[in-house]
């Protein structure tokens, strides 16, 4: 393993995925996340680990598709021929940035990973890049390293500040993308997230042949940042913007597919089965939902469920909205044989707060891990067997 740098270090979760499936020629890699939250970084520091493994630099074939030195290459037919054209013998390592731009790009992907010798690595800010014929024709045959941005770790690190307080106020301000430093100001961060917003609008989303009506969608984006927490439904937002609900909803899943919001849905735990009409949208960077809305102080306990929310999906849960007849725990996280019931709270102080967030717990008859996740300053302790943990502390946590 090569000696590794300070920002390497802050993916390095996301790094390692990479590495254990390095020279695996029958797997397409496929980088995704919201745009600037580091896979271009990410994908440089691969780069990086080949050459100190003794890859030859002619054998490494990087592309950005975002970049005017790309843009003659339009379509399948363009990106094979440039693929073909720099194969060397042995391992070719092609590594290939934001490939949604090519049309048609995954069937010459499909006959490059046939007809040559090549470890295929692939980013891209659309999740539309996993609903192609990449998944329908080739069916476990990619692996997709998702990424989110930084860990409130992450960002200390990268940011050089020990004090965590402190941070945890940048972090809920300024966001969680790398292209952000502590050392910004608040018009400079503004500035830098509201390009990285329309970014999104137009080339993630609005450049789909899809969208008929911008006006509508930047309505839909902006009640979805309002609304983080909130139970939504396509039903809903069609009678708040006025528009057909088949409308509403193809424009959720393409706001959806930029991944600047994450949608979860809600699970029956008696009747063990999803509820279809039942979902929560949460933001995948609260920096972004300040610059485009402004900061809503009034909306903190959401923004906390929100922080908690991306942290349990950091590390590696399936999330789900818990229902048990007429009550909801905040979420319910799987990983494999391990589930976790989480509520989030502003305070428990009152012992008023602390029953209501315990009721939701007395539903479900099993012996699942519970924990109350909370604004207070506290110390880790237990209440009737569940863990109550302060949001720092549970942030903090490596």
């Amino acid at each position: 393993m090569p000696k590794l740098t300070k920002e390497t270090i802050t993916r390095f979760d996301y790094l390692s995925k990479l590495i254990a499936v390095k020279d695996k020629t029958d797997l397409i890699k496929v980088i995704t996340g919201i745009r600037r939250c580091g896979k271009s970084t990410l994908m440089g520091q691969f780069r990086d680990y080949l050459l100190d493994c003794g890859v030859q630099e002619t054998h490494i074939v990087e592309m950005n598709f975002e970049s005017m030195g790309m843009s003659g290459i339009k379509n399948k037919d363009g990106l094979y021929r440039a693929i073909a054209d720099k194969i060397q013998t042995g391992t070719t390592y092609l590594l290939l940035d934001e490939i949604q731009h090519v049309e048609d790009w995954e069937t010459a992907i499909n006959s490059a990973r046939i007809d040559f010798n090549v470890d295929i690595y692939i980013t891209g800010s659309n999740s539309k890049i996993l609903s192609s014929s990449l998944s329908k024709d080739l069916t476990g045959r990619f692996f997709e390293v998702h990424l989110l941005p930084l860990s409130l770790s992450e960002f200390m690190l990268l940011n050089g500040i020990k004090d965590t307080e402190k941070a945890i106020v940048d972090y809920l301000e300024r966001g969680a993308l790398p292209i952000i430093s502590a050392d910004y100001t608040d018009d400079i961060v503004r500035e830098l997230l509201s390009g990285i917003y329309n970014s999104i609008l137009f080339k993630d989303i609005m450049s789909s042949n899809e969208v008929r009506d911008p006006v509508l969608l930047e309505n839909m984006v902006e009640f979805l940042l309002d609304n983080i927490g909130n139970t939504v439904s396509p039903t809903a937002i069609s009678k708040y913007v006025g528009k057909d609900v088949t409308i509403v909803d193809r424009y959720l899943k393409l706001i959806t597919s930029s991944y600047l919001f994450y949608k979860v849905k809600s699970y029956d735990l008696k009747g063990k089965k999803l509820l279809k009409t039942q979902a929560k949208y949460y933001c995948a960077d609260l920096g972004i939902r300040n610059a485009v809305i402004g900061k809503q102080y009034g909306d903190k306990g959401r923004i906390m469920e929100n922080l908690v929310f991306l942290e349990l999906m950091r590390r590696g849960y399936e999330v789900r909205i818990g229902k048990y007849g007429d009550k909801e725990i905040d979420f319910t996280a799987r990983k494999g044989s391990e589930v976790l019931y989480v509520q989030v709270t502003l305070s428990l102080e009152s012992e008023y707060n602390l029953e209501r967030e315990m009721a939701p717990f007395y539903g479900p008859k099993d012996h699942y891990h519970r924990m109350i996740i909370t604004g207070d300053k506290t110390d880790r302790t237990t209440h009737n067997g569940v863990e109550i943990v302060g949001i720092t502390d549970f942030l903090s946590e490596l």
